[in-house]
């Protein structure tokens, strides 16, 4: 989760960069609506795309993690199980802080919605063009909410709303305008101390208003007059919260952008820096996840084995008489520790049983990729979207293997994923005890 939040925040950040740097005051107000947009749900998505532009190695990997880490010699006795992880985990603090702040947040994000509902529901309506006018007593500036326009019942009436206003509230119904202003707010209320989603919607609601301002000058065709009406109602009363309102906050930077022109190869040379830009950034996203790769471990130059000497035999006979040891062979035969003669016991070597570790959480969200990584849980196969019921507590033991280019699953995946969770840890553990995994390892014979 950490990960995907750093990698997130970068994304937008560097985004959000390049608009203020060499977009905000170009006048190609589509294209900016559409970048910011693309730039909230790209830095939303970008980093669980399943990327991958690391070479998938042409041989297979030893067994990471799961597979025989070494040879325990006759005197090491089986490892007692360690103290199981208690169930209750403590809530950090940072945690029961961001639960606060969020729940304040989507509570005034509800307020204001219940608000604007008890406008709607509560005033006279009636249809106007594309939108539906809601009569309101009070005298307000024009603001409007989905296909909503607010307006004073008496201005209207008296018939007081110059038509450049209403060009103006009725370009931002029909652009749809509010769906941006909900959709970064809810992202505000889940992330509350970020600050560039902040300056994100104030970057939206300013471009709002140039392609509103770009609507009435191309409809009306009097610029000059046209500013004239916005410092005459630089007095009244802005509309509510999450409504796209009359806003003269930003007066002067509108007026500017009305006098500014951004010719064609400009705009198509800034439009292929930006796919650049998010080019680049997939390519970032892609070379980190290749860096998370598992490895395959270094290959350990075997060792001549020693036997045992006559002390460990007699402790070894003692402790494990009437257990099973695994003989040397295709077929694998499996004989009584007792029952082995004196020249082959000194060579019975105990495995130890496989060691507690558990997983971190930029592991498991690794892990959620089906395009690279297979997943078994308790030996069974299973979706990898099985890991969001899950947190790295719950597992005990994991392991992860590529598969070599001739393996069944080979492109379907190029990692096995095997985790063993608590309840089968115990489980393995306890056998393990009851039945330790003995087996004979005679000398190499030289010539």
């Amino acid at each position: 989760m950490i990960l995907y939040l750093l990698s997130s925040s970068l994304c937008l950040l560097a985004a959000f960069g390049f608009y203020k740097g060499w977009l905000e005051n170009e006048r190609m107000p589509r294209f900016k609506r559409a970048y910011l947009l693309g730039s909230l749900f790209f830095s939303l998505l970008a980093p669980v795309l399943p990327l991958d532009f690391s070479l998938h190695p042409e041989q297979a990997s030893t067994l990471v993690g799961r597979g025989i880490t070494g040879l325990q010699t006759l005197t090491e006795l089986p490892a007692k199980s360690a103290s199981p992880a208690p169930d209750g985990v403590e809530v950090p603090f940072w945690w029961w802080l961001y639960g606060s702040v969020t729940a304040v947040m989507l509570l005034r994000f509800g307020r204001n919605l219940y608000l604007l509902g008890r406008q709607i529901a509560t005033n006279p309506r009636q249809a106007y063009g594309r939108a539906t006018l809601v009569l309101l007593p009070e005298a307000t500036l024009p603001y409007t909410f989905l296909h909503y326009l607010f307006v004073s019942e008496t201005a209207y009436r008296r018939g007081e709303i110059e038509p450049e206003l209403f060009t103006h509230e009725l370009a931002h119904v029909r652009q749809r305008h509010s769906l941006d202003v909900l959709l970064i707010e809810f992202l505000r209320c889940l992330a509350p101390f970020h600050p560039v989603l902040g300056w994100m919607k104030q970057a939206m609601q300013l471009n709002h208003e140039f392609l509103a301002d770009e609507a009435v000058n191309k409809t009306h065709g009097a610029r000059t007059q046209y500013q004239q009406l916005l410092l005459s109602k630089l007095t009244l009363t802005p509309g509510m919260a999450l409504s796209s309102t009359f806003s003269f906050g930003t007066t002067k930077q509108r007026f500017l952008m009305m006098t500014k022109t951004t010719s064609r190869p400009k705009a198509g040379l800034l439009s292929t820096a930006a796919a650049f830009l998010f080019g680049g950034m997939l390519l970032l996203l892609g070379i980190r996840t290749a860096a998370q790769t598992p490895q395959t471990p270094p290959r350990v130059k075997a060792v001549q084995p020693r036997p045992s000497s006559e002390t460990d035999v007699q402790k070894m006979e003692r402790l494990y008489g009437d257990k099973l040891v695994a003989l040397p062979g295709v077929n694998v035969e499996r004989k009584k520790f007792s029952e082995l003669s004196a020249q082959e016991k000194p060579w019975v070597r105990l495995i130890p049983p496989l060691p507690r570790q558990r997983p971190t959480e930029a592991q498991l969200s690794d892990w959620k990729n089906s395009r690279k990584f297979g997943l078994w849980i308790d030996g069974k196969r299973v979706p990898n979207s099985r890991l969001n019921d899950f947190r790295p507590a719950d597992f005990d033991n994991y392991s992860v293997s590529k598969l070599e280019k001739n393996a069944i699953n080979y492109g379907k995946h190029y990692f096995q994923v095997d985790l063993m969770t608590q309840a089968a840890y115990t489980a393995y553990r306890k056998e393990r005890e009851q039945s330790p995994f003995l087996v004979l390892v005679p000398p190499t014979k030289t010539r």
